[in-house]
């Protein structure tokens, strides 16, 4: 009996985040553990190790253990379920890891079953499943897990009114557990036992609570015309958003590691302000438009000189000529030719456009401004 006593109450202590976090069988089966199923020793020591072992901090939410009845065996057995935040984060420190892809399996209004990604779906679409693709620098392929929503729902809490959410969770779990056994070992999301994360007992301090506390209230219209639900992101950002990560696939993975790291499923859940940071952030993905090349013609110097006297009749200083004449040729593509025609109308033109002819009074002599427009 004292060795029992002396191996629940021994503290063990570990760095998580540059935090100290002291740990005990028996302070996890105070604390975290459910009133109505306490843990065994061998169970709660097992759950102490690993949340040392992944660097998990159960009492700011990172994990919590839950026993449930195993429908095969009948019996009673104990999980470490870890929040999705910490999940994600167990991902990001392998250097191997190159981004997820998550969302449903639907049977749309046509009979026909697709895939769709994120946890966006029609009205009119019956949800069958969830998948997701979690890759990895040093597979040539990802490693992929599908999974049916009638094995998960029972119709507990959040399953009734969030179906598409929860479901998309489970296969991004597999999917990562099965891409790195390593450090995913008997670690679990609430979702799949059936369950919520935030249905089971939080523990005491402070709960990283998940994507579900995020409201779609807003009526966005976007630019077909379409209106869907947000979380306050616009249409024209939506729009802006696509535009980038539709031409990059860098910008794509992008979003979805700021997605990640905000807790959302996908880019209907963001805000306006989220949204702003979002189009700020993948403007370095943005392709520019290429320079379109500029046919340069070579006036004959004779035509110049015609023209620049016709401007010289007219009054008009050398800088207001060179102004007249860039204004024609340069920017309206005037052949110069013609311009000497009806050279004019092509004047009146240009007093109409600037209110006024002419500039202040020209410093340049007449031989400076020919060679000046002869370059």
């Amino acid at each position: 009996m004292g060795n029992e006593n002396t191996t629940m109450n021994t503290i063990r202590k570990y760095e998580v985040n540059g935090s100290e976090v002291s740990l005990s069988p028996a302070m996890v089966n105070k604390f975290m553990a459910s009133d109505s199923a306490e843990l065994t020793e061998k169970e709660a020591v097992n759950f102490v190790n690993l949340c040392l072992y992944n660097h998990l901090n159960p009492w700011v939410g990172d994990a919590y253990p839950v026993k449930y009845k195993n429908s095969r065996t009948g019996k009673f057995e104990c999980s470490l379920i870890v929040s999705k935040q910490a999940y994600m984060k167990q991902a990001e420190k392998n250097p191997n890891w190159d981004g997820f892809e998550a969302g449903l399996i639907v049977e749309t209004k046509a009979g026909d079953v697709i895939d769709r990604v994120g946890s966006f779906h029609l009205r009119d679409d019956k949800i069958l499943g969830g998948w997701c693709k979690v890759y990895r620098k040093d597979f040539r392929a990802p490693v992929e897990s599908r999974v049916m929503l009638s094995e998960y729902d029972k119709g507990r809490s959040t399953w009734k009114t969030m179906k598409a959410t929860m479901i998309r969770k489970v296969p991004m779990a597999q999917a990562h557990r099965d891409a790195f056994p390593a450090e995913y070992q008997n670690m679990y999301l609430a979702e799949e036992l059936g369950h919520n994360e935030l249905d089971i007992k939080p523990v005491t301090g402070e709960v990283i609570r998940d994507e579900e506390t995020r409201t779609k209230d807003t009526d966005t219209e976007l630019m077909t015309g379409q209106i869907i639900k947000t979380a306050g992101i616009t249409g024209d950002q939506i729009k802006g958003i696509e535009d980038v990560t539709t031409e990059s696939n860098t910008a794509n993975k992008e979003l979805s590691f700021y997605l990640k790291a905000k807790e959302l499923p996908e880019m209907t859940s963001l805000n306006n302000t989220e949204a702003d940071e979002v189009i700020e952030l993948l403007q370095k993905f943005k392709k520019e438009p290429e320079a379109m090349e500029v046919e340069v013609v070579e006036i004959p110097l004779e035509i110049k000189t015609q023209l620049y006297e016709a401007m010289a009749d007219m009054g008009l200083k050398d800088k207001e000529c060179k102004q007249f004449f860039d204004w024609a040729v340069d920017e309206h593509n005037v052949d110069p030719e013609i311009l000497l025609t009806d050279f004019t109308e092509w004047f009146d033109k240009f007093e109409l456009e600037f209110n006024k002819p002419g500039v202040p009074e020209g410093e340049l002599s007449h031989d400076d401004f020919i060679n000046g427009i002869n370059e």
